[in-house]
């Protein structure tokens, strides 16, 4: 499980345009956020996709393989979306430095990766991290912990 999905965030990181973000910049504007959680030995995978200023769950069955996500069409309700919102008015100006960078180890001991990607102004961004924030820089230790309970919440 482990290498697939970390084959999986490769080929996803190598396939994607960077274009520079600015500071100040807000990225409520985004035109797509995805987030979620994948474990190991097939624990759980839940992905959600803000757009159009809905949230969407996925409709993964069983396990997550880096397989391309699909989501259901009936949005979750508004304040499920006020929620997830919340995280992605928080993202770090800090994962744009490193927009191909894979923070922590995810899934190095079964805990599991947390995802995030993003398209903004036309280009597409992604992230795997340890949900383990004890090896996270101290730049987005506190999103990371904001993220673990937001998907406790969900």
């Amino acid at each position: 499980m482990k290498k697939c999905f970390v084959v999986a965030a490769i080929l996803v990181l190598l396939s994607c345009e960077y274009k520079q973000v600015t500071p100040g910049d807000s990225f409520s504007s985004a035109d797509s956020f995805t987030f979620g959680f994948a474990g190991g030995w097939c624990t759980g995978a839940r992905f959600w996709l803000l757009r159009d200023q809905k949230l969407l769950v996925d409709s993964i069955k069983g396990c997550y393989r880096g397989e391309t996500l699909a989501f259901q069409s009936t949005p979750l309700p508004s304040g499920s979306y006020a929620l997830a919102k919340k995280i992605l008015d928080d993202l770090p100006p800090y994962l744009f430095k490193n927009p191909t960078k894979t923070f922590g180890c995810p899934n190095c001991a079964d805990q599991g990766t947390l995802y995030l990607g993003m398209t903004y102004k036309g280009s597409t961004y992604s992230w795997t991290l340890d949900p383990d924030t004890a090896n996270l820089p101290t730049e987005i230790k506190g999103y990371v912990k904001e993220i673990n309970e937001l998907l406790s919440q969900l």
